[in-house]
């Protein structure tokens, strides 16, 4: 009895559960390795690919076999190899087609064919697309609840010294206050967050087919393979757009409100419809 009241506190223990980190280049793999609809788009088309292969093929041919003059009466009735009339005929048939029909039977599954790869194309596109929208939601939701929790802890602090704060003068009751209402607002940003942070990791984990807690936050920021900037108005200083290439950014574009190098936008024709519609 002891043993199995043991053994069933040890089953009625918590087990921790530790989330498991996903990169962002594995929750794309993942995603398209395990989506439903993407098995189903390449179940399609193998199954258009086996159907072409038959689309200008004859049809099967047909086995022909029988009797001719099979005595049905008289003294040979039913025994045919005493009959000198009766005889077995064995052959086969085969159907032809019109050509043209079976050219368009082809042309048919190519099209066919064709139509599938691009809509395997567009899914394996949307289930890449869907994946790295969770996860790049989920990334920064929980980089927002981590900036959170630190500025809480810096709130935690003032809240416990404003006792002392007061006794001492040091602070009016007003400020002395403050911190708690920031605590209050922080409260509610944080439930907001953690409810975001849910429904991203939901929409990642169905995306990505992963069973266990998934934790993007350890994983690392994905690298960008290129950083390009558009800006309005290029408020540069002398060497702010040199500054900005060397630490990696490739192309800067602007518009022409203020002149630069990187004007690449003109606004004359913007602005003149502007005040035209304004002015009629």
């Amino acid at each position: 009895m002891k043993f199995l009241l043991c053994a069933a506190m040890m089953a009625a223990m918590p087990v921790a559960v530790h989330a498991v980190p996903l990169t962002y280049d594995q929750a794309l793999a993942h995603a398209v390795a395990n989506a439903p609809s993407l098995a189903a788009r390449t179940a399609q088309l193998g199954a258009a690919r086996r159907a072409a292969q038959s689309a200008t093929a004859l049809p099967d041919p047909k086995l022909e076999v029988g009797f001719v003059g099979f005595p049905v009466s008289g003294p040979n009735a039913g025994n045919p190899a005493q009959d000198d009339f009766s005889s077995v005929r064995v052959g086969y048939e085969q159907d032809m087609p019109n050509a043209a029909k079976r050219r368009a039977r082809a042309t048919g599954a190519a099209a066919t064919i064709t139509a599938g790869e691009a809509a395997l194309i567009a899914e394996r596109r949307t289930v890449r697309l869907g994946a790295a929208l969770a996860w790049i939601d989920l990334y920064f939701a929980q980089a927002k609840l981590a900036a959170l929790d630190r500025v809480g802890q810096q709130v935690q602090t003032l809240i416990a010294t404003a006792p002392a704060r007061l006794a001492n003068g040091s602070a009016r009751p007003a400020v002395a206050i403050a911190p708690q209402a920031t605590r209050a607002l922080l409260d509610d940003e944080r439930a907001s967050l953690v409810a975001d942070a849910a429904k991203a990791r939901a929409t990642l984990r169905r995306w990505t087919g992963t069973d266990s807690d998934i934790d993007v936050a350890t994983a690392g920021v994905p690298t960008a393979a290129s950083v390009d900037v558009a800006v309005t108005h290029a408020l540069f200083a002398s060497d702010a757009l040199q500054v900005i290439k060397d630490a990696g950014v490739g192309r800067v574009w602007s518009t022409d409100c203020i002149t630069h190098p990187s004007n690449a936008v003109s606004m004359a024709t913007s602005i003149a419809e502007t005040l035209v519609t304004q002015i009629l």
